[in-house]
């Protein structure tokens, strides 16, 4: 049984959740046969089962299987023992993933409150709690308080494990995700570049933690505009990861899916387009045409389609997404909120601009009561919303909505932040549209000092 059990294990790290998932319930069956429901080797087979259902985006399956085994732990082993701890805290990683973000960091905080009072605040256990609520605050968008989390734990991490350790090495890499989502990406890449070098001379360049820093560095350098040495990196990777892992694995698809990406910021839309479709194929067959990878990449697709001015063709893949998400997700999962924001983008771009106001409002409302007006999809959203009634000429309405967007962002992101540009320069946009020149100017010579 426990070979079988670490066949599907291992089946799983490869992305091959049905195969794996069949061995999990065979295995299940004995155990609960010979062992009985309530035995510690049949709670850790139904606890995988669920992890293996959470990696396929089937979050409810997932969190069903693991509050029933939560709820024997607890009764069985008593609330304080490892296993309950770590049960309840990846019902918190897959609330996270659901983006059930306060409800994920509720359960958090009382599993690090137990084994920071258990174990100490030194042990890895805490610390892996400690680093998946700063993981939940990125998410967020409170990119502070997430960081000042990361930098504790990175110095505990240091301390005990060394720097070396992988477990510090993933801290850091996460901490340059952070900062990469704050726009701060040369920092970003320092230490996303101090990591792959320990990672390439410890794991070697082949290994999947490793690939997944190149990975990064790659989507830092599509985010700054560097979209030629982020091609470069990211074809190295799908190459390695090709060879590796197999062209189905979700690593693999991940890095094609990014490289599409990064050709559709270049405008290059027919080369991104087959390439997306090329991964969908694939996502479709392996995970299922509800899993969210899939459906991000027919997100993306719509995306691409929207660029090209085909409007009518995303339109109808944005409601199919958004329908699947909404059935799966819930109204209100950020995936959906996304989707949602995008088809009021295309409606924006092809004139219909009431029913494009109408869907930013809904969708401002529920980001607004979900994840806070801070948020940076919050803002985005406000930020779409001011647009969308520049290019109806309510331009003091606009001009309302973007000042107060640009003040939030200012405050939260920083005055040089990508996005704060943008906002500026779509302020004198509204200011030149308005006929006041001078005004108009004066920003956009102060965007493009910051900028420069």
């Amino acid at each position: 049984m426990t070979t079988k059990h670490n066949i599907a294990s291992c089946l799983d790290n490869i992305g091959k959740y049905n195969e794996a998932l069949e061995i999990y319930y065979s295995v299940e069956k004995i155990q609960t046969e010979i062992l009985g429901i309530n035995h510690p080797s049949t709670m850790t087979t139904k606890h995988n089962i669920a992890r293996c259902l959470n990696n396929m985006g089937k979050y409810n399956e997932a969190l069903e299987i693991y509050y029933s085994v939560e709820k024997i732990e607890t009764e069985i082993l008593g609330i304080n023992h490892p296993s309950t701890m770590t049960t309840k805290h990846n019902i918190a990683l897959c609330l996270n993933n659901m983006g059930k973000y306060n409800e994920a960091l509720e359960i958090y905080y009382s599993v690090e409150k137990i084994k920071t009072e258990i174990l100490g605040i030194n042990h890895p256990s805490t610390m892996k709690t400690n680093h998946n609520i700063a993981r939940c605050l990125d998410n967020m968008g409170k990119y502070n308080e997430a960081l000042e989390i990361y930098y504790s734990v990175e110095k505990i991490q240091t301390d005990i494990l060394g720097i070396n350790h992988p477990d510090t090495m993933t801290t850091k890499h996460n901490i340059a995700l952070c900062l990469n989502n704050m726009g701060k990406y040369n920092e970003a890449l320092e230490i996303y570049y101090s990591v792959e070098k320990i990672q390439t001379e410890i794991l070697g360049i082949n290994h999947p933690s490793t690939m997944k820093t190149k990975h990064n560095i790659a989507r830092c350098l599509d985010n700054m505009g560097k979209y030629n040495e982020a091609l470069e990196i990211y074809y190295s990777v799908e190459k390695i990861q090709t060879d590796i892992l197999g062209i189905n694995h979700p690593d693999t698809m991940t890095t094609k899916h990014n490289i599409a990406l990064c050709l559709n910021n270049m405008g290059k839309y027919n080369e991104a387009l087959e390439i997306y479709y090329s991964v969908e194929k694939i996502q479709t067959e392996i995970l299922g045409i509800n899993h969210p990878s899939t459906m991000t990449t027919k997100h993306n697709i719509a995306r691409c389609l929207d660029n090209m001015g085909k409007y009518n063709e995303a339109l109808e893949i944005y409601y199919s997404v958004e329908k699947i998400q909404t059935e799966i997700l819930g109204i209100n999962h950020p995936s959906t909120m996304t989707t949602k924001h995008n088809i009021a983008r295309c409606l924006d771009n092809m004139g219909k601009y009431n029913k494009a106001l109408e869907i930013y409002y809904s969708v401002e409302k529920i980001q607004t009561e979900i994840l806070g007006i801070n948020h940076p999809s919050t803002m985005t959203t406000k930020h779409n919303i001011a647009r969308c009634l520049d290019n109806m000429g309510k331009y003091n309405e606009a001009l309302e909505i973007y000042y107060s967007v640009e003040k939030i962002q200012t405050e939260i992101l920083g005055i040089n932040h990508p996005s704060t540009m943008t906002t500026k320069h779509n302020i004198a946009l509204c200011l030149n549209n308005m006929g006041k020149y001078n005004e108009a100017l004066e920003i956009y010579y102060s965007v493009r000092e910051n900028t420069n």
